[in-house]
Protein backbone atom coordinates (compact mmCIF):
# COMPACT_ATOMS: atom_id res chain seq x y z
CA UNK A 1 0.00 0.00 0.00
CA UNK A 2 1.22 3.40 -0.78
CA UNK A 3 1.39 5.36 2.43
CA UNK A 4 3.40 8.47 0.39
CA UNK A 5 0.07 10.75 0.63
CA UNK A 6 0.06 9.93 4.81
CA UNK A 7 0.54 12.97 6.65
CA UNK A 8 2.77 13.34 9.74
CA UNK A 9 2.10 15.43 12.97
CA UNK A 10 5.60 16.04 14.94
CA UNK A 11 3.56 17.65 17.28
CA UNK A 12 0.72 15.35 18.60
CA UNK A 13 0.02 11.88 19.03
CA UNK A 14 -1.08 9.17 16.77
CA UNK A 15 -4.56 8.17 17.33
CA UNK A 16 -5.37 5.39 19.11
CA UNK A 17 -8.92 3.70 20.33
CA UNK A 18 -9.16 1.37 23.37
CA UNK A 19 -11.62 -1.44 22.48
CA UNK A 20 -13.94 -3.56 24.97
CA UNK A 21 -15.78 -6.56 23.37
CA UNK A 22 -18.76 -7.70 25.25
CA UNK A 23 -19.72 -11.74 25.34
CA UNK A 24 -21.07 -11.65 21.34
CA UNK A 25 -17.85 -9.87 20.24
CA UNK A 26 -19.36 -6.44 19.53
CA UNK A 27 -16.35 -3.92 20.24
CA UNK A 28 -17.27 -0.86 22.29
CA UNK A 29 -14.89 2.31 21.64
CA UNK A 30 -12.80 4.57 24.50
CA UNK A 31 -11.24 7.55 21.39
CA UNK A 32 -8.51 9.50 22.41
CA UNK A 33 -9.25 13.19 21.47
CA UNK A 34 -6.97 16.09 20.47
CA UNK A 35 -4.25 13.70 18.27
CA UNK A 36 -2.73 13.77 15.01
CA UNK A 37 -5.95 13.00 12.80
CA UNK A 38 -7.84 16.20 14.49
CA UNK A 39 -5.30 18.27 12.30
CA UNK A 40 -5.78 17.22 8.93
CA UNK A 41 -3.93 20.03 6.75
CA UNK A 42 -5.28 20.86 2.99
CA UNK A 43 -1.91 20.43 0.74
CA UNK A 44 -1.23 20.80 -2.91
CA UNK A 45 -0.30 16.68 -2.44
CA UNK A 46 -3.83 16.00 -1.30
CA UNK A 47 -5.21 18.45 -3.66
CA UNK A 48 -3.74 16.73 -6.54
CA UNK A 49 -4.77 13.33 -4.93
CA UNK A 50 -8.36 14.36 -4.87
CA UNK A 51 -8.80 14.99 -8.43
CA UNK A 52 -7.72 11.64 -9.37
CA UNK A 53 -9.63 9.67 -6.61
CA UNK A 54 -12.26 7.09 -8.17
CA UNK A 55 -14.12 6.97 -4.45
CA UNK A 56 -13.24 8.44 -1.21
CA UNK A 57 -15.33 6.74 2.22
CA UNK A 58 -15.08 9.58 5.09
CA UNK A 59 -17.39 9.24 8.19
CA UNK A 60 -18.52 11.87 11.29
CA UNK A 61 -15.77 10.62 13.49
CA UNK A 62 -12.93 12.37 11.26
CA UNK A 63 -14.84 15.47 11.54
CA UNK A 64 -14.89 16.22 15.11
CA UNK A 65 -12.32 18.85 15.01
CA UNK A 66 -12.68 22.23 12.73
CA UNK A 67 -9.84 21.78 11.13
CA UNK A 68 -10.32 18.32 9.87
CA UNK A 69 -13.60 18.89 8.95
CA UNK A 70 -12.65 21.72 6.48
CA UNK A 71 -9.83 19.80 4.86
CA UNK A 72 -12.16 16.67 4.53
CA UNK A 73 -14.81 18.89 3.11
CA UNK A 74 -11.87 20.34 1.00
CA UNK A 75 -11.15 17.16 -0.36
CA UNK A 76 -15.00 15.57 -1.15
CA UNK A 77 -15.20 18.96 -3.17
CA UNK A 78 -12.43 19.03 -4.88
CA UNK A 79 -13.00 15.58 -6.50
CA UNK A 80 -14.65 15.22 -10.05
CA UNK A 81 -18.33 14.78 -9.75
CA UNK A 82 -18.36 10.89 -11.39
CA UNK A 83 -16.12 10.40 -7.64
CA UNK A 84 -18.01 7.84 -5.38
CA UNK A 85 -18.87 9.13 -2.62
CA UNK A 86 -19.21 7.27 0.46
CA UNK A 87 -20.27 8.37 4.00
CA UNK A 88 -19.60 5.58 6.94
CA UNK A 89 -21.72 7.61 9.16
CA UNK A 90 -19.25 5.98 12.31
CA UNK A 91 -21.06 7.26 15.36
CA UNK A 92 -19.14 7.34 18.18
CA UNK A 93 -19.93 9.44 21.09
CA UNK A 94 -19.92 12.28 21.49
CA UNK A 95 -17.72 13.18 18.36
CA UNK A 96 -20.71 14.22 15.99
CA UNK A 97 -23.62 16.78 15.92
CA UNK A 98 -26.94 17.07 13.33
CA UNK A 99 -24.84 19.78 11.76
CA UNK A 100 -21.54 17.29 10.51
CA UNK A 101 -24.18 14.79 9.56
CA UNK A 102 -26.45 16.67 7.71
CA UNK A 103 -23.38 18.08 5.62
CA UNK A 104 -21.85 14.74 5.25
CA UNK A 105 -25.55 13.34 4.21
CA UNK A 106 -25.59 16.21 1.57
CA UNK A 107 -22.11 15.49 -0.12
CA UNK A 108 -22.56 11.45 -0.43
CA UNK A 109 -23.64 9.84 -2.81
CA UNK A 110 -23.79 6.30 -0.63
CA UNK A 111 -24.73 6.15 2.46
CA UNK A 112 -23.90 3.21 4.99
CA UNK A 113 -25.05 2.85 8.79
CA UNK A 114 -25.79 0.30 11.25
CA UNK A 115 -29.15 -0.28 12.22
CA UNK A 116 -28.28 1.38 15.68
CA UNK A 117 -27.31 4.28 13.93
CA UNK A 118 -30.15 4.56 11.55
CA UNK A 119 -32.58 5.36 15.29
CA UNK A 120 -30.35 7.58 16.70
CA UNK A 121 -29.89 9.57 13.12
CA UNK A 122 -33.32 9.58 12.61
CA UNK A 123 -34.31 10.84 15.98
CA UNK A 124 -31.60 13.67 15.27
CA UNK A 125 -32.45 14.99 11.03
CA UNK A 126 -36.28 14.54 12.09
CA UNK A 127 -36.42 11.68 9.83
CA UNK A 128 -39.70 9.65 10.11
CA UNK A 129 -40.77 5.72 9.43
CA UNK A 130 -42.33 3.25 10.95
CA UNK A 131 -39.96 0.75 10.12
CA UNK A 132 -36.32 0.27 8.89
CA UNK A 133 -36.93 0.37 5.08
CA UNK A 134 -39.17 3.29 5.67
CA UNK A 135 -36.62 5.46 7.60
CA UNK A 136 -33.91 4.65 4.95
CA UNK A 137 -36.15 5.29 2.08
CA UNK A 138 -37.01 8.69 3.66
CA UNK A 139 -33.32 9.28 4.51
CA UNK A 140 -32.31 8.38 0.78
CA UNK A 141 -34.88 10.71 -0.18
CA UNK A 142 -34.32 13.77 2.17
CA UNK A 143 -30.67 13.99 1.44
CA UNK A 144 -30.56 12.92 -2.22
CA UNK A 145 -28.70 9.78 -1.58
CA UNK A 146 -27.99 6.92 -4.31
CA UNK A 147 -28.34 4.37 -1.80
CA UNK A 148 -28.48 3.72 1.65
CA UNK A 149 -27.12 0.45 3.08
CA UNK A 150 -28.27 -0.84 6.49
CA UNK A 151 -26.15 -3.28 8.33
CA UNK A 152 -27.72 -5.42 11.38
CA UNK A 153 -25.39 -7.09 12.66
CA UNK A 154 -26.25 -11.10 12.69
CA UNK A 155 -29.81 -9.93 10.96
CA UNK A 156 -27.93 -9.26 7.55
CA UNK A 157 -28.75 -5.88 5.90
CA UNK A 158 -31.05 -3.50 4.15
CA UNK A 159 -30.06 -1.37 0.69
CA UNK A 160 -32.65 0.82 -0.19
CA UNK A 161 -32.08 2.37 -3.51
CA UNK A 162 -34.10 4.52 -5.61
CA UNK A 163 -35.77 1.33 -7.56
CA UNK A 164 -34.84 -1.27 -5.69
CA UNK A 165 -34.89 -2.66 -1.85
CA UNK A 166 -32.81 -5.61 -0.59
CA UNK A 167 -32.66 -7.47 1.74
CA UNK A 168 -30.41 -10.14 3.55
CA UNK A 169 -31.12 -12.34 6.44
CA UNK A 170 -27.77 -12.46 7.50
CA UNK A 171 -25.32 -15.80 7.80
CA UNK A 172 -24.46 -17.89 11.27
CA UNK A 173 -21.27 -17.32 11.91
CA UNK A 174 -19.54 -17.84 15.30
CA UNK A 175 -18.24 -14.64 16.37
CA UNK A 176 -14.57 -13.45 17.47
CA UNK A 177 -14.56 -10.09 16.93
CA UNK A 178 -16.67 -7.74 15.02
CA UNK A 179 -14.16 -5.10 14.86
CA UNK A 180 -13.79 -4.24 10.95
CA UNK A 181 -17.03 -6.23 9.27
CA UNK A 182 -18.68 -2.86 8.84
CA UNK A 183 -15.70 -1.66 7.23
CA UNK A 184 -15.76 -4.67 5.32
CA UNK A 185 -19.05 -4.33 4.03
CA UNK A 186 -18.06 -1.00 2.83
CA UNK A 187 -15.39 -2.05 1.11
CA UNK A 188 -17.40 -4.29 -1.03
CA UNK A 189 -20.06 -1.79 -1.49
CA UNK A 190 -17.51 0.39 -3.24
CA UNK A 191 -16.25 -2.58 -4.69
CA UNK A 192 -19.65 -3.67 -6.54
CA UNK A 193 -20.92 0.01 -7.21
CA UNK A 194 -17.99 1.41 -9.38
CA UNK A 195 -18.59 -1.92 -11.52
CA UNK A 196 -22.21 -1.18 -12.13
CA UNK A 197 -23.46 -4.31 -10.33
CA UNK A 198 -26.65 -5.64 -9.53
CA UNK A 199 -27.91 -4.85 -5.41
CA UNK A 200 -28.45 -8.05 -5.13
CA UNK A 201 -24.92 -9.32 -6.11
CA UNK A 202 -23.57 -6.39 -3.94
CA UNK A 203 -25.75 -7.46 -0.93
CA UNK A 204 -24.33 -10.92 -0.58
CA UNK A 205 -20.87 -10.41 -1.10
CA UNK A 206 -20.68 -7.65 1.44
CA UNK A 207 -22.56 -10.07 3.78
CA UNK A 208 -20.40 -12.65 3.35
CA UNK A 209 -17.25 -10.67 3.17
CA UNK A 210 -18.54 -8.70 6.39
CA UNK A 211 -19.26 -12.22 8.45
CA UNK A 212 -15.58 -13.58 7.30
CA UNK A 213 -13.86 -10.72 8.96
CA UNK A 214 -16.70 -11.15 12.38
CA UNK A 215 -15.44 -14.39 12.72
CA UNK A 216 -11.72 -13.42 12.77
CA UNK A 217 -9.46 -11.62 15.41
CA UNK A 218 -8.62 -7.74 14.37
CA UNK A 219 -10.12 -5.31 12.42
CA UNK A 220 -8.03 -6.32 9.08
CA UNK A 221 -7.34 -9.99 8.85
CA UNK A 222 -5.07 -11.28 6.49
CA UNK A 223 -6.96 -13.27 3.87
CA UNK A 224 -6.09 -15.37 0.62
CA UNK A 225 -6.21 -13.79 -2.53
CA UNK A 226 -8.23 -16.98 -3.33
CA UNK A 227 -10.27 -17.07 -0.22
CA UNK A 228 -11.39 -13.37 -0.96
CA UNK A 229 -12.22 -14.51 -4.48
CA UNK A 230 -13.73 -16.87 -3.01
CA UNK A 231 -16.32 -14.57 -1.06
CA UNK A 232 -16.29 -11.88 -3.89
CA UNK A 233 -17.80 -14.59 -6.15
CA UNK A 234 -20.80 -15.74 -4.01
CA UNK A 235 -21.92 -12.35 -5.63
CA UNK A 236 -21.66 -13.55 -9.35
CA UNK A 237 -24.53 -13.92 -11.39
CA UNK A 238 -25.96 -17.79 -10.30
CA UNK A 239 -24.99 -17.44 -6.87
CA UNK A 240 -27.15 -14.56 -5.51
CA UNK A 241 -29.13 -15.59 -2.32
CA UNK A 242 -30.80 -12.43 -1.14
CA UNK A 243 -34.39 -12.70 0.93
CA UNK A 244 -37.14 -11.22 -0.02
Amino acid sequence: MDASFLQQDALRKTGTATVRLDAGGQPQFSIEDAVAWDYLDWTPAWQELSVRANAICFGSLAQRSPASATTIEHFLMSAPSSTLRICDANLREPFYTAQTLRRSFQIANVLKLNDAELIRVSALLAIEGASEEERAANLRRKFDLELVCVTKGARGSLLVSATEVVRHAGLSVQVADAIGAGDAFTACVAHYWMQGRPLEQMSVAANSFASWVATQVGATPVISRDRLEEILNLGSPGNTKVSA
